[in-house]
């Protein structure tokens, strides 16, 4: 994670960003309610399917100094509730901290979720600062109200306003705190280290498959675009295949894939 080069822009259209800038924000509400809405219905029509049980939170202020981290995942076994919206109440104040766009929306959105009398120091004139994804790692339950969020930035910045390079990613920990008023950001973003990284091992020996599982594999690359059948490569892993091919998209960019598939074409899911 640490060996990386910067990548530079000449040219890159911020200024209908800037102008598009309130609804940009109008529309980011509107997903991250969506996301907390589909999350509960989820959680509750799971609780109800035959041996399905409720979402539970641990009750952290019922024992002094429990801590409880829940790492956030897209799955009907997440957690609801203030997990889920603290952690995107902080995605979207990592979001806003990040953006340097010239305008006073971005400026005040800021300025009226940081703590009173805090004084922050911005980027000057004319650099610019747009963020490319904010996206959050894990949640601590820290008790009293309290949780601890662990957010991933990816960036691009410029000094000058005109030429962008891509920032490395940036870790952080940002401390909301939920009450009867609502959410809080408790004090600035604190860096953090990037979660570490392992490469995964890939079983199978390299053979030619059936024309079944080729034709699905190629099928099921299609959804990306347009297959580039000469680049299919097949590895049997005990009674399953394993096929990576090229799809082109629709501007003819190569993008490599891999599809796990049955003896009979059925796409499944990766052997363990």
């Amino acid at each position: 994670m640490t060996d990386h080069h910067d990548e530079h822009f000449e040219s890159i259209p911020w200024d209908s960003l800037v102008t598009d800038d309130a609804r940009r924000r109008r529309r980011l509400v509107y997903v991250v309610s969506g996301m907390i809405v589909v999350a509960a219905l989820t959680a509750a029509i799971v609780s109800r399917l035959p041996g399905g049980t409720p979402a539970t939170q641990p009750d952290a202020a019922a024992v002094p100094g429990q801590s409880t981290t829940t790492t956030v995942a897209a799955s009907a076994s997440a957690p609801v509730g203030w997990d889920t919206e603290v952690a995107a109440y902080a995605a979207w104040f990592a979001a806003d901290f990040f953006t340097v766009d010239g305008s006073e929306l971005t400026e005040a959105s800021l300025r009226e979720r940081l703590p009173t009398g805090l004084e922050v120091t911005r980027p000057a004139e004319p650099g610019r600062s747009f963020v490319e994804s904010a996206i959050p790692l894990s949640v601590e339950d820290l008790g009293n109200d309290r949780f601890r969020v662990e957010v991933l930035i990816r960036s691009l910045a410029s000094a000058d306003g005109d030429a962008y390079s891509r920032l490395a990613p940036r870790a952080m920990s940002i401390v909301v705190e939920t009450g009867g008023q609502g959410m809080r950001i408790v004090d600035l973003p604190s860096p953090e280290p990037l979660p570490d990284v392992a490469a995964a091992t890939l079983p199978g020996t390299e053979e030619e498959p059936p024309p079944a599982v080729a034709a699905a594999a190629i099928d099921a690359a299609a959804l990306w675009g347009e297959p580039d059948e000469e680049t299919l490569v097949a590895y049997a892993v005990g009674d399953l295949w394993r096929v990576t091919l090229s799809v082109a998209d629709g501007v003819g960019m190569q993008w490599p894939v891999s599809v796990w598939l049955d003896e009979s074409g059925e796409v499944v899911t990766p052997a363990g």
